[in-house]
């Protein structure tokens, strides 16, 4: 061997050395192969440089251009679907339901709608199978990329998939999606090693000339939209897969042609869509989600029609806010964060104003709020409206506040709620929320009044006392109730299984005892000789019809204190002191 074929090889095993420690130090490093990361300078004006960069949890993929990365964030699983994967394994009648989009999925809960879709499909599923809605999508992908990633998902065997594209398509680059997918195509043999991947950069081998990167065009035209969206409506029809194209947002000009395109499409080709701009707003609805929530309504509508759900509801008909996830549809603006006392209590503290929507299931005709009431000054008011009409203002000392308001005469199916706190306060010590009432509860109910009435506890304006009250009052031994005037009225829910009525009554009268008419609904049903000392006294019900009853009491023998003893200063015609009234079975 001669000295010169020695330097060669010795030289050429120093640089397959130094090529694999380099390689060795690079992949210890982290470092990530992205041939975009190969640009000198790359391109900020291009909406791409940002996710095929991976500082958007995403990485690089040579078939998709970037699919999401599960190593970045933990909503994300190993096959790039952002929340509840679908699984090797599932039930055999539960039917899958895909979402495959762009920004509007994976983000923050409330803005994109297959987590509103997922909520509502269990509110309306009644007694079929189990609905699973798969979030497929990817943030900033195109039609291009996802009839891609659509051959990728049929191997979930799908029942449905939402094919929801155009805002990506919209957006101006130097290069369409095809023609980008192509070139980084040719340069991925940079992709086999880190040291070469380096070696390009500094040799700007991915550089676009600057003759293109001239000429802005969309990424995706608005002829190769219409063709996307076709090859993806015949490959689904063909894998037995029911498609359904959603129609984006066309507030925006760029966008609006490709929302044509999708309508066009869905009239001219009998594919299922979803519009949700053309929805509306309904009632009870909330700004911070309308378009989510639109979307998901839309959705649960259209599979009602094809009977895969029973029902179409949107929202709940009762809302515990310390049970539910900052994102429901429920909960508007105007809310803190879920909270546990120490005692147990969980429940949400409102600000200044805060919105809740509800749904009637039947003809509920009553707004059910159990909240805290919790004031430095010990006394709350809290105007409550409803569609816009004011139902009441609640006004209580610090504790729990449980009261039902009438809502019989606001027609529609969707309520929307505003809990006004006229008298707000900052709690202080490092504490800068602005609060209003600790929400636990609010529900529709049957009916607006109550099945169990304390008459202690009524406001001053209760919607189950009619006329003849005079205000509550503790007497020295703690009863605690209203006086009857000569006559009063009230009226009651009753629950089916309600069989008796009770009335907790004391006569409080100057003779000793006093005698009382009880009518039910303009019917005498009972006279009850009523004495001085605190006694319960029961009603049989049977015979008697109604979801709420009307109650009717008569004092046969009213007094005036004053009149009895001359020291005081009572000047009341006073009937029969009441401290309680409910109803109850057996």
């Amino acid at each position: 061997m001669t000295i010169s074929t020695a330097r060669r090889r010795l030289g050429l095993a120093i640089t397959a050395s130094s090529f694999a420690i380099a390689e060795f130090i690079l992949s210890l490093a982290g470092y990530r192969i992205s041939p975009l990361d190969l640009l000198p300078q790359p391109a900020h004006d291009d909406v791409r440089a940002v996710y095929l960069s991976g500082t958007r949890f995403t990485r690089f993929d040579p078939d998709l251009l970037w699919r999401l990365d599960d190593a970045l964030d933990a909503r994300i699983d190993k096959e790039g679907f952002c929340g509840t994967p679908p699984g090797p394994h599932r039930e055999p009648e539960a039917k899958l339901l895909v979402f495959l989009g762009d920004s509007s999925s994976c983000g923050p809960p409330a803005a994109h709608w297959t987590v509103q879709l997922q909520t509502l499909l269990d509110l309306n599923a009644g007694e079929g199978p189990r609905h699973q809605v798969v979030d497929a999508g990817v943030w900033g992908y195109s039609s291009f990329q996802g009839v891609r990633r659509f051959e990728q998902i049929l191997s979930y065997r799908p029942e449905f998939v939402f094919f929801a594209f155009g805002v990506g398509d919209a957006q101006e680059a130097r290069l369409s999606d095809g023609a980008y997918a192509a070139r980084l195509r040719s340069l991925n043999w940079l992709s086999l090693s880190r040291v070469a991947a380096v070696a390009g950069r500094s040799f700007g081998l991915l550089q676009i000339p600057a003759a293109v990167a001239t000429n802005a065009v969309r990424r995706v035209s608005h002829e190769d939209y219409r063709r996307h969206v076709r090859e993806f409506v015949a490959h689904a029809r063909r894998a037995h897969v029911i498609p359904v194209l959603v129609v984006p947002d066309d507030a925006d000009e760029a966008v609006a042609p490709y929302a044509a395109i999708l309508r066009e499409i869905v009239a001219v080709d009998g594919v299922l869509g979803l519009d949700p701009a053309r929805r509306g707003l309904q009632p009870g609805m909330q700004e911070a989600s309308d378009r989510a929530v639109r979307t998901a309504a839309s959705a649960i509508e259209l599979l009602r029609t094809l009977g895969v759900v029973a029902t179409d509801r949107v929202f709940e008909a009762v809302v515990e806010p310390g049970r539910l996830e900052d994102h429901r549809a429920e909960l508007g603006r105007g809310f803190w964060g879920r909270e546990t006392w120490k005692d147990g209590q969980t429940g949400r503290w409102t600000g200044e104003t805060a919105s809740v929507s509800l749904e009637r299931g039947a003809n509920e005709g009553g707004l059910a709020l159990e909240a805290t009431f919790l004031h430095p000054e010990n006394q709350t008011r809290l105007r409550i409206e409803v569609n816009g009409v004011t139902l009441g203002v609640l006004e209580s000392p610090n504790g729990r506040v449980h009261r039902t308001l009438n809502v019989r005469s606001l027609l529609g199916r969707h309520l929307a709620v505003q809990l006004i706190a006229e008298r707000p306060f900052v709690p202080g010590k490092g504490d800068a929320r602005k609060l209003g009432v600790f929400l636990h509860r609010l529900a529709l109910v049957p009916n607006p009044e109550e099945a169990d009435l304390l008459l202690a506890g009524s406001p001053s304006v209760a919607p189950e006392l009619g006329s003849g009250w005079w205000p509550p009052e503790q007497w020295g031994d703690g009863q605690q109730g209203r006086w009857t005037q000569e006559t009063a009225t009230l009226r009651i829910a009753r629950r089916p299984s309600d069989s008796r009525l009770i009335l907790d009554l004391s006569g409080g009268h100057p003779e000793g005892h006093a005698s009382v008419r009880v009518d039910i609904n303009g019917v005498p049903v009972k006279r009850l000789e009523v004495h001085n000392t605190a006694a319960t006294y029961s009603i049989d019900l049977h015979g008697v019809s109604g979801s709420s009853l009307d109650v009717r009491l008569v004092a046969e023998r009213p007094f005036v204190p004053n009149l009895v003893k001359r020291e005081s200063r009572d000047e009341r015609r006073l009937g029969i002191f009441v401290r309680a009234v409910r109803l109850a079975a057996g």
